[in-house]
Formats: structure tokens, sequence, C-alpha cells
């Protein structure tokens, strides 16, 4: 939506030329797509199939894996949309055949070979080989190397992040969400005081300034309200604020003296 009003009826392309590349292209990778659909409780199915007609003008691509194309797995109606479909090993030519939107190809790949499948390459369907993401004796090994690679990357990055996926942490600490992009754009608006992630959404929850002057915390005792206050004042002193603080006679704000 942000982008639709953005473009003002154009697309990502048009917006890229004249303005550069100052929104990034986005790819919402998702795999399994019927193990996503079964445990979300088939919430984003059309968002899914919004995304694949209109996605790609917006500069929003979709990768998707499953079995097959159908109601127990990648939805018929996003799969009409897609352009570009790679298939591994299947169970005949007419299965093949249902995904790539024809039978007239005369190669059947060969069976029992992982990474073997077909594909468009121009107007041609050929068969093909995937390359393995790096050599180790099982899929276990494969996976815990590409994570070691990962994490490395992680820790030896100094530049700008890209924006992760909003998540709530199963525990959240203040060092984190306050190098949350969102909680940094949160704050350059004075209307807004960041304090907490949304349950629906995990998106920042921040108490409106313009219509909250008085603000009441109540809660069971040891259910997080000093907390809560703590995460406001530091939330104003990043602001600038000017912070006045009445505290018990156990001094639990005293940290901040």
């Amino acid at each position: 939506d942000e982008r639709k009003k953005l473009f003002r009826g154009g697309n990502y392309s048009q917006y890229v030329q004249v303005n550069g590349v100052t929104l990034p292209m986005i790819l919402i990778i998702i795999d399994n797509v019927s193990a996503f659909i079964e445990k979300t409780e088939e919430a984003y199915v059309d968002d899914l199939v919004m995304l694949s007609k209109e996605g790609v003008s917006h500069g929003i691509y979709l990768l998707l894996t499953g079995a097959t194309v159908g109601a127990a797995d990648i939805p018929s109606r996003a799969a009409e949309n897609i352009k570009t479909f790679i298939t591994t090993e299947m169970s005949d030519k007419y299965a093949y055949g249902d995904v790539l939107h024809t039978i007239a190809f005369d190669v059947v790949p060969e069976a029992n070979i992982k990474g073997r499948g077909l594909a468009y390459y121009g107007n041609r369907i050929l068969e093909y080989q995937t390359a393995l993401a790096c050599e180790a004796e099982d899929d276990y090994q494969r996976i815990k190397k590409i994570d070691d690679l990962c994490q490395d990357m992680r820790a030896n990055w100094t530049k700008k992040k890209a924006r992760p996926i909003p998540e709530i942490p199963e525990k959240p600490v203040w060092s984190e969400f306050s190098e949350l992009e969102d909680y940094e754009r949160a704050l350059e608006d004075k209307r807004y005081l960041p304090v907490g992630y949304n349950a629906e959404n995990a998106s920042i929850f921040s108490v409106d300034l313009s219509e909250t002057y008085c603000y009441l915390v109540t809660g069971l005792p040891r259910s997080g309200k000093k907390n809560y206050m703590k995460v406001m004042v530091q939330s104003a002193l990043r602001r600038g604020g000017q912070i006045h603080v009445f505290d018990s006679e156990a001094k639990s704000l005293k940290m901040f003296e």
C-alpha cells in the first residue's frame, strides 16, 4: 500500500529510473508453502495471491517451494500469476506439464538424482542439474556449514544491516529493541514514544503523546511495571526529553539519577 501511494500509478522500474534505488527490491521466500499455509491457518493465502499478481510492478518478488500446484500446496490462484517455474524430480511427464503449463517437451530428467529437473531456458525446456551450496558428507553437515558462514558474515559486517523480518524475541531486551530501524524512525516523530512490540504483527508499539497526557501502568506484583517505566524513560532520554522521577522508598529507579 505504501508503494502504490508512492508510485502514483507507475511501477518500480519507473520509480528507480527517476529516483535511483532509494527503495530496496523485496524478495519474499517461503519454503514449503503447504506447511506455511497450514501453520498460519490460511490467514495469508489472499496476500500471496495479491503479491503474485501485483508484487512485481511494485518491486516485491516471491520465491516459493512446494510439491505441486493445487489446493493442498502452492495455491492455483497464485500459480497462475507466476511466470517462472523450476522443477526437480516429479512422478511423470504429465506432472511436469502441470507445473510448466505445457507438455511440448521431449526430455524427461533422469530419475533418482537429487537436484535434477526441468526449467525454461528462453522458450525451450531443458534438463538441468542444481549445484550444491557447499561440499559436505550429508545434508546436516551442509546446513551446519552454511549456518556457520552466515554467522561469521553477520559478526564481521560493519555497515548497515538489512531490515529484519519483524518478530518478537522470546526474551526481548532493550539493547536489541533500541537498535531496530523502526524504533529509530518512531523516535524521529515527536508525537510517538516507542515502548514495545505490537503483539499482532511484531511492529513497534508507541504511546501517542498527542492524545496521552497521563499514563497509568497497572499489573500484579513482579509483572513488569517498573521495567515498562524504565523503557519509557529510556526512550524519552534517547529523544533528549526532560525527565522527572518520583521514586518509591525502594529507589528502584535510582539508576536514572
